[in-house]
């Protein structure tokens, strides 16, 4: 497989590197040290209107409690050599999960995935993950900046270009997501 050369900055809780910027792989690991989330990206798409896509949620995009469902939904310009989608979401809480956190034997439920999704975009694509989902229980505590950074990626085979739609598929007890992204990359198997 060959190596993705860039990182793109999705979020950085310090603010001081600006979401968008475009940095060398070798850097990735000490700015996810720092809390920063980061995704491989292919810089010579941005010019196409490709490549990367962020949506953000205010407050947050509550996650349903009672049962799965399609939640976050972003789309992104993908092209037919493209094979894999790297994703990433931050994650919040809602006061009553904060609560019921006080008490270590809380286990909440809930599960989420990052899957296609044909209702925001002209396409809809399946997608392999090659990440296991997001399991709510294991989420453990906050980390500094109040909240979770989750990610994942998975395959794709898209048959044409086109804009195709994503989503987080899942429930999570008290969650809500403050934003999710996504990047696209061509990848040698």
């Amino acid at each position: 497989m060959n190596p993705v050369k860039h990182h793109i900055v999705v979020w950085d809780p310090k603010g001081e590197f600006w979401e968008g910027s475009v940095v060398e792989a070798s850097y990735a690991p000490s700015l996810r040290a720092r809390g920063c989330a980061l995704l491989p990206c292919s810089p010579d798409l941005f010019r196409r209107g490709a490549g990367y896509a962020k949506r953000s949620w205010g407050a947050g995009f509550p996650l349903d409690r009672a049962s799965p469902k399609m939640h976050a939904p972003l789309s992104l310009l993908i092209f037919r050599d493209h094979n894999t989608v790297h994703w990433t979401a931050r994650l919040l809480s809602d006061g009553k999960f904060d609560e019921a956190a006080k008490d270590k034997s809380f286990r909440p439920g809930g599960s989420l995935r990052f899957v296609g999704d044909g209702r925001e975009a002209t396409h809809h694509m399946m997608l392999s993950p090659e990440t296991p989902p997001i399991d709510v229980r294991e989420l453990g505590e906050k980390d500094a900046f109040g909240g979770w950074t989750v990610s994942g990626r998975a395959r794709m085979n898209p048959q044409l270009d086109g804009h195709f739609g994503f989503a987080l598929y899942g429930m999570g007890e008290g969650l809500r997501v403050a934003w999710v992204a996504m990047t696209s990359t061509t990848e040698k198997l």
